[in-house]
């Protein structure tokens, strides 16, 4: 655990790509920190739909999760940051949660 913060991970030397996930890995307070990023847009039904669907969490949680998020995102803005926008309304065929 770096400096004493929880879910820290160290990075080897060699790595040549490192993929960061969640919305606030584009936050504005760590854009400088990567050489691109990719930001997924999907409708908010739709996303809400899967996140039901794939029965991890409680609707409940979801819609709390997103009371938080929803408001951070308005903000923020992170797409905005964005070196790439791709949609995340199509899921492959033969693949869940499309």
């Amino acid at each position: 655990m770096a400096r004493g913060r929880p879910g820290s991970i160290d990075i080897p030397d060699t790595a040549n790509v490192v993929f960061v996930e969640g919305v606030g890995a584009t936050h504005r307070d760590v854009a400088g920190w990567f050489d691109a990023t990719i930001w997924v847009s999907t409708d908010p039904v739709v996303a809400y739909r899967r996140c039901v669907e794939r029965g991890v969490d409680p609707p409940a949680f979801i819609e709390e999760w997103m009371a938080q998020e929803n408001p951070f995102l308005a903000e923020d803005r992170p797409w905005a940051r964005a070196s790439v926008i791709i949609s995340g309304e199509r899921v492959p065929a033969g693949t869940s949660n499309g």
